[in-house]
């Protein structure tokens, strides 16, 4: 952490305090995705279930229609995303921002560039990263792609793509977007607008061709 400050210093970057706590944070993620091994289950398993009980308090708020739940995410909030939606039959669209690619393509240049949130032990046993959607029973959902960024090559981005269409052409949205791991505010648009449309009253999920821009 000490160096993290001081190259902040060096750069004349002044941290924020989400920055400071994340980059503490960051040097103990390792402790804790081995503790949860030897409890028996994982860091994404623990985020997970902290997810689903948020989900449940959600739901049994009196202004909200438990009936027409959804959720967004970006990076490895995608991640959680793709999962709480897998985990919970509540989640009636979603949309995942920045985190989707195949296992394989990660192998081997990738995998550092990742938290535990995506590498769980045994997940592929259950399916490749995009397969694992057709654990939900959501109605439809939004997959966002970032062609530059860095932390997945295209071509893993791309072959998710093909294999989403090829299992959910009726339920499956993709867009490209150019520029690398950021959540625009274009994309922001686009998702808000996506779970406006499939989830608001006489909506209809589901019904979404998907598109990728070939520029």
């Amino acid at each position: 952490l000490e160096a993290r400050e001081s190259q902040w210093r060096e750069d004349g970057v002044v941290p924020s305090e989400s920055e400071l706590y994340n980059a503490a944070a960051g040097f103990h993620e390792d402790t804790v995705a081995k503790t949860a091994g030897l409890l028996g289950t994982s860091l994404a398993g623990m985020v997970a279930h902290d997810d689903l009980a948020a989900l449940e308090i959600l739901a049994s708020l009196p202004e909200v229609d438990p009936e027409r739940l959804g959720c967004i995410g970006f990076s490895g909030g995608g991640g959680r995303s793709l999962t709480l939606a897998a985990m919970s039959p509540r989640i009636r669209n979603y949309v995942v921002t920045c985190m989707m690619t195949t296992f394989e393509s990660l192998l081997p240049s990738y995998l550092d560039a990742h938290s535990w949130l995506l590498q769980t032990p045994g997940l592929w046993k259950l399916g490749d990263w995009p397969e694992l959607t057709a654990r939900s029973g959501a109605g439809g959902f939004l997959v966002q792609y970032a062609v530059a960024d860095p932390l997945f090559p295209e071509e893993g981005m791309r072959e998710a793509h093909k294999v989403l269409e090829s299992l959910h052409p009726d339920a499956y949205k993709g867009s490209f977007w150019p520029g690398g791991h950021v959540f625009t505010a274009e994309m922001q648009n686009e998702a808000i607008s996506y779970l406006s449309g499939t989830l608001g009253a006489g909506s209809r999920p589901g019904q979404i061709q998907s598109t990728v821009p070939t520029t």
